[in-house]
């Protein structure tokens, strides 16, 4: 009877960013959450940075902790004016050109940022991690193309790049491409499996392509890593579903609810599986919870819990 209330079933993830190698190597990425952002430095940490490279003006690691405090707090321009201060006075300095590029990323800078890291093409024999900075910029520029061949230029040279695996599954999984997504972070696990991003991503790429049970399997993954991640709860439930796994998706629901009772997807997805079971009221209940906290229910489902709760009612005082 509630069957078709699972054909609209969204997985809550999106796919996440590639964690950098480092965090002044990563601009922000459109349209995907970041595994990871710079942490906004407070005033005391600021002056401590400046006071350091004051001190220092040639040290690179002073001078790339203030530019990236500076990054922190999106103060652009001061972080432009400090890198391209030191990357003229320290052309060699292949670190200080993917520092500055990145700065230029961030300010959204892309023309300036191309620039910079094409000079540093030319300069260099190792270039992974420059090619790996010049595929953000790129994808900033709407070229996913050009940013997946860059990504895959770098592991032809550094196969053992984690970071540029998970980023390389990242851009392909943003652009449609989930096959070759799910090999990609597959292989990036095969580096590394300790990430939950990959796991999570994976997992993500799996339902797009309803492979439910890799899906389930990655996200099961993520709960081992890090218990208290809801969505990955979420996800896992509905992975189950999908395969009529109905009482393990129930408590994956559950679950997510003791994290955050304030899930109302969670409350929504319990209600369905009580309806699944004929537990009308239980189902009505996570309705009025979902009201309460906000969380708008397709009215459809409604009508059809209130037209079947009415039915069981008439059917019990019906004598036999």
């Amino acid at each position: 009877m509630g069957r078709r209330w699972w054909l609209g079933f969204v997985w809550v993830g999106a796919i996440v960013s590639a964690r950098p190698a480092t965090a002044a190597d990563a601009p922000d990425e459109s349209g995907i959450r970041r595994a990871e952002r710079l942490e906004r430095v407070n005033d005391e940490q600021l002056a401590a940075f400046e006071k350091k490279v004051a001190a220092s003006p040639d040290d690179f690691e002073a001078v790339g902790e203030l530019g990236r405090a500076y990054l922190s707090r999106k103060a652009f321009d001061e972080a432009i004016v400090l890198l391209e201060a030191f990357q003229t006075r320290h052309r060699d300095n292949l670190a200080a050109h993917l520092a500055l590029a990145s700065a230029y990323n961030r300010a959204r800078r892309l023309d300036a940022a191309e620039a910079v890291l094409i000079a540093a093409l030319e300069q260099t024999t190792k270039t992974a991690s420059v090619r790996f900075v010049l595929a953000d910029t790129y994808l900033a520029q709407e070229k996913p193309d050009e940013a997946i061949a860059e990504l895959k230029l770098a592991l032809r040279e550094a196969p053992t790049f984690f970071e540029a695996r998970f980023k390389l599954g990242n851009f392909l999984a943003l652009t449609g491409q989930f096959t070759q997504a799910v090999d990609a972070y597959r292989r990036a696990i095969k580096l590394r499996d300790d990430v939950v991003d990959v796991h999570y991503n994976l997992g993500s790429a799996m339902m797009r392509l309803r492979r439910w049970a890799g899906a389930a399997a990655a996200h099961r993954r993520v709960i081992e890593l890090q218990p208290e991640m809801t969505e990955a709860h979420i996800n896992l439930g509905d992975a189950l579903v999908r395969q009529r796994r109905f009482t393990p998706a129930r408590k994956a629901y559950e679950r997510a609810i003791e994290l955050d009772a304030s899930l109302g997807v969670a409350h929504h997805r319990l209600a369905l599986i009580h309806y699944h079971f004929r537990k009308f009221d239980d189902a009505w209940a996570a309705v009025e919870t979902c009201r309460k906290i906000g969380y708008e229910i397709d009215p459809r489902f409604v009508d059809a819990l209130e037209q079947a709760r009415k039915a069981a009612a008439a059917a019990e005082n019906t004598p036999p």
